[in-house]
């Protein structure tokens, strides 16, 4: 059995008495080196405490009362459960993006996220960003908007968890623009090219 921090082996004994004694070992590159180990009379084993979406190599061998071992590998195990993402507040808010946020929650390095924003709570989505990070940048926002974010992680094999809800945030208002400031012709015609004004003539009638 596999969950996105655990594996279970299971072995059957083919004949050996009960006194048997199983030594199972479990690696992540092919047995270079050794993540656990455990030993047992009984027929299975579980390790614990293992990275979600990654991949674990597992054997076990049959070891008799002179403690000589007979070796027997099993197939390869993908630990490709992987664990959903944890909600996390966004961060820089502004009038036209925000940044959404999340947690790994010990997925591997290799875990894709799938992170989509929308203003009516996805009856229809706005945008959706791809990526190995924990966090992904929206732009082209509109301002003073309220967006719903959600996020799912996917596994080396394509397996992916349910959608994890994160805040909702509301983008900034914009700043109010200034109009162009100037005199009108009629003000403007009061006055000569030093700025002096001058006295109205008949000719100004």
């Amino acid at each position: 059995m596999i969950s996105a921090s655990s594996i279970s082996v299971t072995w059957s004994a083919n004949g050996d008495p009960a006194s048997t004694s199983y030594y199972a070992r479990l690696s992540t590159n092919n047995f270079a080196t050794l993540v656990a180990s455990s030993q047992t009379l009984n027929l299975s084993t579980t390790f614990f405490g293992l990275v979600a979406n990654a991949t674990y190599y597992v054997d076990v061998q049959a070891v008799d009362n002179a403690d000589v071992g007979t070796g027997l590998r099993l197939p390869a195990g993908d630990v490709d459960t992987v664990a959903s993402p944890l909600s996390a507040v966004p961060t820089a808010v502004g009038s036209s993006s925000v940044t959404a946020n999340w947690g790994a929650d010990g997925n591997a390095g290799t875990t894709l996220y799938l992170a989509q924003i929308s203003t009516n709570n996805f009856a229809s989505i706005n945008a959706s960003s791809a990526t190995l990070n924990a966090s992904a940048v929206f732009t082209g926002l509109v301002s003073n908007t309220t967006y719903y974010f959600h996020v799912e992680a996917i596994g080396n094999g394509g397996l992916a968890t349910a959608f994890t809800v994160l805040p909702t945030t509301a983008t900034l208002l914009l700043p109010p623009g200034l109009a162009a400031q100037g005199f009108s012709a009629v003000a403007a015609a009061a006055y000569d090219q030093l700025g002096h004004r001058r006295q109205r003539t008949r000719n100004d009638l």
